[in-house]
């Protein structure tokens, strides 16, 4: 629900349409579907709910993740 409600916020902020699930690739490599990405601007937008991390474990898996698709510029 949050991601929709992200969804539907930065719609009417006027940031042009963001494109749901999108998939961050590295020629052939995936590395990660994101929960949003504005199709007009070079913005990817992560919605996590509290319930998402369990433990330290997840939340360091996550950085991990970030980090990697935040390296790919």
């Amino acid at each position: 629900m949050g991601e929709s409600r992200s969804r539907w916020l930065l719609h009417l902020l006027g940031f042009g349409q963001a494109v749901p699930q999108f998939e961050v690739r590295d020629g052939a490599t995936l590395y990660g579907v994101v929960d949003l990405t504005l199709a007009d601007h070079d913005v990817i937008v992560e919605f996590d709910a509290t319930t998402k991390y369990t433990g330290p474990a997840d939340l360091l898996a996550e950085k991990r993740r970030e980090d990697q698709i935040r390296d790919l510029g």
